[in-house]
């Protein structure tokens, strides 16, 4: 357990310490998400007796088995959003004990346990891009576990109460056969945290983990991949424990004998995102030739990715506006500042101006005075190429610079050049 909560702890901390890692698309770019997947589910059930009854071990370690899961998420307003999930957890038919009992019976149990969740959450955003969130809700579990066996003796024994027994009082050997199921539905309140932290352009690390009744604890931790634009596959590992899960009996039974269920085992999944909100794209203003000042735009695309620093290779358009500057010292320069479209509108906002606040400072290192500057940025509103390939995010991560002339000037054309 310690191990669970010390690695998404970690999750956590990571998310909150990244803010100046630019998401993907993700939850806040989109309406909703559906998730479907499978879960190979190995099971540990415990005793709430430290010696069991002759047929069942203490402790019972059943086989995994794949399992089915599936999520919706859709977003109410603002911050807040629901989501369902259902899983299936249930292990293969294992074989629990195999030896002599406290009667001297000779005994081969198997067991299988089957149960499900159902879980309905409401979720608020801590962060307004979404990577860090506290959810509570109600979870229906419920667990079902169905055992089966032999016993046998080469001596003279009497069955076991309700058992199928396969000799008379005083013969030399005698077997019995048993066969019963513990079972229980119960309703949780749960509540917990989400975290993600955006590694690159499209690998994600998540986390969660939640609390309820009954020691109920379910924690999962994992990768996603970014396949398109609408689409992710998941990687991860999930645990589920849960205290006095079974409430009813059913066959030869000799009351309830475990009383806690854990589960726990790798998945696999992918998520679709639909109803993207899209970008408003509105061309860069520019006034009327006469009798007010012309322009002449020159697009600088200079910065890497999730980055506001100059690189220096990429400055030739840079360069040429301090020549225009030295050359024409009755010019002004209107920098505007934009992004590629990974990460939320809020972010890319905050990104764009500083890095149009970079390119200001430049230019006065350069020897034009702030008093010929003013800036504005757009955030990721405004691409001139396609943000679905990497030549086209480059392309937008750009200041553009108007060089607006004095009626009197002899200006050039208009120049678009990319770096």
């Amino acid at each position: 357990m310690k191990k669970i909560l010390t690695t998404l702890c970690c999750v956590t901390l990571l998310s909150a310490g990244t803010q100046a890692i630019a998401a993907p698309s993700g939850d806040e770019d989109w309406l909703g998400s559906v998730e479907v997947g499978l879960w190979n589910t190995k099971a540990t059930l415990t005793s709430i007796l430290e010696q069991t009854d002759s047929y069942l071990p203490a402790t019972a370690n059943l086989s995994g088995k794949n399992e089915f899961y599936g999520a919706l998420n859709y977003r109410l307003s603002g911050r807040w959003s629901i989501g369902y999930k259902h899983y299936n957890i249930a292990t293969a038919n294992s074989n629990i004990f195999s030896g002599t009992n406290t009667d001297s019976w000779s005994v081969t149990s198997q067991g299988k346990y089957n149960g499900n969740n159902n879980e309905l959450n409401f979720i608020y955003s801590l962060t307004k891009n979404s990577r860090l969130a506290l959810f509570a809700g109600y979870n229906r579990i419920h667990n079902e576990f169905t055992t089966n066996g032999v016993l046998s003796s080469s001596t003279t024994a009497t069955t076991c109460s309700g058992a199928v027994s396969n000799s008379s009082s005083g013969s030399s050997s005698s077997s019995s056969s048993y066969l019963y199921t513990d079972a229980g539905t119960r309703n949780y309140l749960q509540g917990g945290l989400l975290a993600n932290a955006t590694l690159n352009d499209r690998l994600t690390l998540y986390g969660q983990a939640s609390f309820g009744g009954h020691s109920l604890f379910q924690a999962e931790t994992g990768l996603g991949y970014k396949l398109g634009d609408t689409w992710q596959a998941k990687l991860g590992y999930r645990w589920f424990q849960v205290n006095t899960p079974f409430t009813e009996q059913a066959g030869t039974s000799p009351g309830v004998i475990y009383n806690k269920v854990k589960a726990q085992g790798p998945y696999i999944g992918i998520t679709c995102y639909f109803g993207k909100s899209k970008p408003k794209t509105t061309p860069i203003p520019v006034k009327p030739a006469a009798p007010k000042p012309t322009t002449v735009i020159y697009r600088a695309s200079i910065f890497d990715f999730d980055s506001a620093d100059v690189v220096e290779q990429k400055s030739d358009q840079l360069r040429k506006v301090v020549d225009i500057a030295t050359k024409e010292p009755k010019t002004k320069f209107h920098l505007v500042g934009h992004t590629d479209g990974i990460g939320s509108d809020e972010y890319n906002m905050d990104l764009s101006w500083q890095r149009v606040k970079t390119a200001q400072q430049y230019l006065i290192a350069k020897g034009i005075a702030e008093s010929r500057m003013t800036i504005d940025a757009k955030g990721k509103q405004e691409p001139i190429a396609n943000n679905d390939t990497e030549q086209g995010r480059a392309q937008n991560r750009r200041v553009d610079i108007q060089v607006i002339y004095p009626e009197t000037t002899n200006q050039p054309s208009v120049d678009n050049n990319k770096n």
